[in-house]
């Protein structure tokens, strides 16, 4: 699930614009450091479904729930999780909450 700091997308396919163009510029070269808005939310995920570097019995493909950098956050469920729906869905209320964009990239919409 793509997660950013902007403004909400009109469609599913300016979504996918925006989070490619946030990939390639934040995700696909050097890092930068997490916005603050990023830290807070996933601070909230931790805090509510654990990390994988600290149980296993946390839902994410990767520790630190995904990969971070800037105002763009990719979220890894890891694959066959029998709560994927379940955590799927609170990823995007965690993220309307902080006032965060949620696209969700199996789905390929805006969540929620």
């Amino acid at each position: 699930m793509a997660i950013w700091d902007g403004r909400r997308p009109d469609s599913d396919d300016e979504a996918i614009e925006i989070f490619g163009e946030l990939a390639e510029r934040y995700l696909e070269n050097d890092e930068v450091p997490a916005a603050p808005k990023i830290t807070r939310f996933v601070d909230a995920l931790v805090a509510r479904w654990g990390d994988l570097d600290d149980t296993g019995d946390a839902p994410w493909a990767t520790g630190g729930t995904g990969d971070a950098s800037g105002p763009v956050l990719n979220v890894n469920i890891r694959y066959g999780d029998d709560r994927v729906d379940e955590v799927s869905a609170s990823v995007a209320e965690l993220a309307e909450e902080h006032g965060l964009v949620c696209y969700d990239l199996q789905q390929e919409r805006l969540r929620p």
